[in-house]
């Protein structure tokens, strides 16, 4: 209703309720302050639209004013736990928690008590499980947190995790493969990730929205910038699929230029063939057939050649839709 055009509202829906826990004063804070930024443009006889892609939502100035009043009443050690929890993320267990200040479970516990009761800053979720009490509230207490202080947290994280891995002598599961990597890259420490990227990538690819993947894999990206030609083009990959699923043709075309010079340094002719296909896609999407042909054709010669059906077939299927 605030917006008037329902493109926008689909773009946004997501985004605004995960950081606003449907609370409707946050959402229309997050919309004004989308409006006074540019992000959000008015078009007379039609509503607002977005003049450019949503970046990182922050907190509202009038809700981050209200938050700094309650964060200020903590004492130190409380401040301490909701930092470090924050660098956990949204949700958090009090185990790993105490492992990483290195707190005795039932003082951690106690303290978690007061935070939840008196102050209303986080929530039981369950049997050792908490929440902070809203998206705001984490990403205000996140933000409060000095970056040196950030990065040392997600060190210790990353440690915590290795440790119990090290200690159950097991491989790490795409949901902990996901949070190795989290934490390594903002602990300055993304080299350490790399055994675990593919796995990590998996799990981002199915339990994450788009709107939070892009941002992040651009920073993945970055950060292996320097890593083996095969693990950047795992990151290319994965980032055209969030861009697609975005509808964001530029972004897709920008990963993928940089995925077919990676794939020349390799020389896999599977990996040659899948990213033709992808390209003669996405020249067909953007309507330049000539382009989405000439794509195709060489996609379908590296797939013979690696005897690869799956990219083989695709390449078929868009010049067909050429044709």
């Amino acid at each position: 209703a605030v917006v008037g055009v329902e493109r926008t509202a689909r773009t946004l829906a997501r985004p605004l309720h995960q950081r606003s826990d449907g609370n409707p004063f946050l959402v229309l804070e997050m919309l004004s302050q989308l409006q006074a930024d540019g992000t959000l443009e008015l078009r007379e006889g039609e509503g607002l639209v977005l003049a450019r892609p949503v970046a990182a939502l922050q907190v509202p100035s009038t809700v981050r004013d209200v938050l700094s009043l309650k964060l200020g009443r903590l004492d130190d050690e409380q401040r301490e736990t909701l930092e470090a929890a924050a660098d956990l993320g949204q949700e958090f267990e009090a185990s790993v928690l105490g492992a990483v200040l290195e707190q005795k479970k039932i003082h951690l516990l106690k303290r978690l008590a007061v935070l939840e009761r008196k102050h209303g800053l986080v929530v039981t979720q369950g049997k050792g499980s908490f929440r902070f009490a809203g998206h705001h509230v984490f990403q205000a207490v996140y933000d409060a947190t000095s970056p040196d202080l950030r990065e040392a947290y997600h060190g210790l994280v990353a440690d915590t995790l290795l440790e119990r891995l090290e200690e159950d002598e097991s491989e790490a599961d795409p949901p902990t493969s996901y949070a190795l990597l989290l934490h390594l890259c903002h602990g300055s420490r993304a080299s350490e990730a790399e055994p675990y990227l593919e796995s990590a990538l998996n799990h981002l690819g199915a339990s994450f929205h788009a709107s939070y993947a892009v941002p992040f894999l651009e920073q993945v990206a970055e950060m292996f910038a320097d890593a083996p030609p095969e693990k950047q083009v795992a990151i290319a990959l994965r980032q055209w699929t969030f861009y697609d699923l975005l509808a964001s043709r530029e972004d897709q075309m920008r990963v993928l230029d940089r995925a077919h010079e990676l794939a020349e340094r390799l020389g896999d002719l599977g990996v040659k063939a899948h990213i033709h296909t992808l390209r003669a896609g996405s020249w067909w999407y953007r309507g330049d057939f000539d382009k989405a042909t000439e794509e195709a054709r060489a996609g379908l010669e590296f797939a013979k050649s690696a005897g690869d059906r799956k990219w083989e077939a695709a390449c078929h299927h868009t010049l067909g839709a050429v044709a």
